[in-house]
Order: structure tokens, then C-alpha cells, then sequence
């Protein structure tokens, strides 16, 4: 998965996936994975850079 400013990125079972809205780009405290009932995530890797107001 990939988030870029108002631009999101995934790649799900081989399928690519992409979206585009403002809200992707206001700050958030948190982000959540959710999918189903059950959820496995790999490979896991969050990066960026904490801004300031």
C-alpha cells in the first residue's frame, strides 16, 4: 500500500488498486487495516515524516 498526499495505492491478491480524495490528505492521529472478518497483514512497512502545523 502506498499513500501519497490525496493518493492512495494497493495491490490486493494481484489486483492494483488506487483512489483519489481530499480527505487521504488532512492529518490524521491513527490509521486502521481492516478487511472481513479475519485480516493478514505482511510485510508491513509505515515510513514518512512527522510535519508541524
Amino acid at each position: 500500500m502506498e499513500w501519497q498526499g490525496d493518493r492512495m495505492a494497493a495491490n490486493l491478491d494481484g489486483k492494483a488498486l488506487r483512489a483519489q480524495h481530499e480527505f487521504l490528505a488532512t492529518p490524521k492521529a491513527r490509521s486502521w487495516l481492516a478487511a472481513g472478518k479475519t485480516t493478514k497483514v505482511r510485510n508491513l512497512k509505515i515510513s514518512g515524516e512527522k510535519t508541524t502545523p
